[in-house]
Formats: C-alpha cells, sequence, structure tokens
C-alpha cells in the first residue's frame, strides 16, 4: 500500500509531511491534529513544545513524565526530553498505532515536530522523497501488521479472551 504524503515549504525548503491525531490515556491529554516532519535522518520520533502551546494547563501532566536519563543531539542542539510511552497516533487510512514519543517541553527550544527512523522502523514503512517533483510516500507491504482500526479492536478482544 502506498500513502502519499504532502510536501510543504517549511524550515527553509520542501519538507514531506504527515498529520496524525495524538493522545494519551496515561495524562489524558489530547493534542489534537498534530503535523509532523517525516525525516528518515532522525533516530527519534518527537514532539516539540511549539504543539504544546496551546495546552498550557496539560504542562503540569506533562512534566510529571519521567525524562531520558541521557540527552540527546537534535536540531543542532543537546535536549533532555521527557518520554510519553503510551502516545496514541490515530491517521492514515484508519491507521491506529500506540507508541512512545519523546515531547521537548524546553520553553525556549524551536523544533519542529518529527516522525522519526524509530516509527519509521517499527512499522515497517519505506520512504520515498522527491523534493524536486514534491513527491513524498510512505510505503507498506500489504502482509504487514499495518490494520485497521476493525481489525486492531478484534485484536484487542483477542488478547482480553485469552
Amino acid at each position: 500500500m502506498k500513502i502519499r504524503l504532502a510536501v510543504e515549504d517549511h524550515l527553509g525548503g520542501p519538507r514531506a509531511m504527515i498529520s496524525f491525531f495524538v493522545k494519551s490515556e496515561k495524562i489524558n491529554l489530547k493534542l489534537g491534529i498534530v503535523n509532523f516532519i517525516v525525516d528518515s535522518g532522525s533516530p527519534n520520533t518527537m514532539i516539540s513544545s511549539e504543539a504544546l502551546k496551546p495546552f498550557r494547563a496539560s504542562m503540569i501532566k506533562i512534566r510529571r513524565l519521567e525524562k531520558r536519563k541521557i540527552p540527546i543531539g537534535f536540531g543542532g542542539s543537546e535536549i533532555n526530553p521527557r518520554i510519553l510511552d503510551d502516545a496514541e497516533f490515530i491517521g492514515l487510512k484508519n491507521f491506529k498505532t500506540n507508541f512512545p514519543v519523546l515531547i521537548c517541553d524546553e520553553e525556549n527550544a524551536t523544533h519542529a515536530n518529527v516522525l522519526g527512523v524509530d516509527f519509521l522502523e517499527e512499522h515497517n514503512f519505506t520512504f520515498t522523497f522527491n523534493p524536486k517533483k514534491r513527491e513524498a510516500y510512505l510505503e507498506i507491504e500489504e502482509e504487514s501488521e499495518l490494520c485497521s482500526n476493525d481489525q486492531l479492536e478484534k485484536n484487542e478482544t483477542k488478547k482480553r479472551e485469552k
């Protein structure tokens, strides 16, 4: 299955973009639609402090999340992001998954939301990007574990029955 991505000018050049509805049951947070740059050069998926601005009341909950023990390099600086281990991503033609995401809550950080290699690898996506033609795709083999919401609910029912 091939999923076409938007290509938009962002941060000085064309970027492959994808949107997901993101929420967390653990801290009762609904970020809503979050736009991510698909970045095959970033090892980590991260949500920036910019995406969190509309949720100032929820920052208390976010600050309770555990921080990474070792800082990471991101966007040319060293940061120590928090870990949201139950982020639920919904989108992509009924695609739904729980996936740990890093959250940069540092106030002066101006990083973009990034869908990194960890997400692509976990879900067996192949990323194709041609900036000159302004074309970008995520591809996945039909036999993979990508499934619809209906299939996810069936899988959860089976787990509960065991």
